[in-house]
């Protein structure tokens, strides 16, 4: 019988994963009660009560509890510990699901999962509406990334949750070379893997994703996500310069993302936060020799706001580089640091420009980036 396996990675979700075990339980239960099923808490050494609350939970489909070594902790960890698992198990389809998730529903299993099942696709990515405040990583880096060097319009690259297939899998195992990997990168690293491979890949279309809030996590979120995206492109910047020559898009998402009825502003004083690291990490950093540009002169004329324009600037100055040199680990590191400022004032500046907005116009500047930022990169490479 074939298996499907769930991973769910934790760390200290006591409060929730019993919930999140139940309803995926469900989803399995009711959409593929053929499988073999298996759910997986993958944990990354919670000090409350998050192993034995899922332990304690009753399911249909056998439970199982792996723990990272202690020395390595990280959502990445703890998601290649349990594909490791399950892919000696002769897993042949597999989920990964978020213990925070609060708006989860059976039928989320059904959609994340059928299309690997029944149709041969090798991925599967959700789209969530969000609050016009959430997402920045995903918005002003990572979506428009993909779209730039694929010329595919994945709308959520790094949502977290997300269904593969066993091929999938495996070449994801063989694409941890990192620490950032192991960290907050793995949504990128099993994105780009997927895109670079040429795999199979569908969008479904989901609700409103409610989990803990993660604006606080910003700085480690975008520094781990960067890093494996770049770095993932830059080992394979040769293929990656063909697709971009094909010149091969589809078209925008058409739906609107931002939820009119949610908003929600980060606080006051975190932006206020973010503001001043921003500024003192600037000077840090020599942009004219990092990336030819005085990043810094132009900002202080600006007030260090970044505006849109400028920002489809910026990311196609990175771009360029990661694509036309052969860069180590450090040369990545030092240009993912040196990005992070800059990214966090744009998304300041943009919480700017949308406080007043819509969120159809929110979605429209977007919109505009990605586009944007492709047409820009392949002028510059002369394609």
């Amino acid at each position: 019988m074939k298996k499907i396996f769930v991973v769910i990675p934790s760390l200290n979700e006591e409060a929730n994963i019993s919930f999140v075990t139940k309803i995926i339980d469900q989803g399995l239960t009711q959409f593929f009660p053929k499988f073999s099923r298996y759910l997986i808490n993958s944990d990354s050494n919670s000090q409350d009560n998050t192993v034995n609350k899922f332990k304690s939970t009753n399911t249909d489909s056998l439970k199982i509890t792996l723990k990272c070594s202690k020395a390595k902790t990280g959502k990445g960890y703890s998601i290649e510990t349990g594909f490791k698992y399950a892919y000696k198990q002769n897993g042949k389809y597999f989920l990964m699901i978020d213990a925070d998730l609060k708006s989860i529903s059976p039928v989320w299993i059904n959609k994340f999962l059928s299309p690997i099942v029944f149709e041969n696709v090798d991925y599967v990515t959700p789209i969530y509406s969000r609050n016009r405040y959430e997402g920045n990583t995903t918005n002003h880096f990572s979506s428009p990334i993909v779209y730039t060097c694929f010329g595919y319009d994945m709308v959520q690259p790094i949502a977290g949750d997300f269904g593969l297939s066993r091929r999938l899998v495996k070449a994801v195992l063989n694409n941890f070379t990192t620490d950032y990997d192991f960290l907050y990168g793995i949504d990128s690293l099993i994105s780009i893997t997927a895109l670079i491979k040429g795999y199979k890949i569908k969008q479904q279309e989901l609700d409103k994703k409610i989990h803990n809030p993660s604006f606080g996590k910003i700085i480690p979120t975008f520094t781990g996500e960067a890093f494996s995206t770049l770095n993932l492109i830059n080992r394979n910047r040769h293929k990656i310069l063909m697709i971009i020559k094909s010149n091969k898009t589809e078209s925008l998402y058409k739906n609107k993302i931002a939820d009119e009825k949610y908003v929600s502003k980060p606080e006051v004083n975190k932006i206020n936060n973010l503001y001043n690291f921003s500024i003192k990490e600037i000077v840090c950093f020599n942009y004219k020799n990092i990336i030819g540009i005085n990043y810094y002169q132009r900002l202080r004329n600006s007030n260090f706001s970044i505006s849109s324009k400028h920002w489809v600037d910026i990311i196609v100055d990175y771009l360029f580089k990661i694509l036309t040199l052969d860069l180590t680990h450090k040369d990545i590191e030092i240009l993912t640091k040196s990005l992070l400022p800059l990214y966090l004032l744009r998304v300041l500046t943009y919480f700017n420009e949308i406080d007043c907005y819509t969120a159809e116009k929110a979605d429209i500047i977007i919109k505009h980036q990605k586009t944007n930022i492709r047409k820009k990169l392949v002028k510059k490479l002369g394609f």
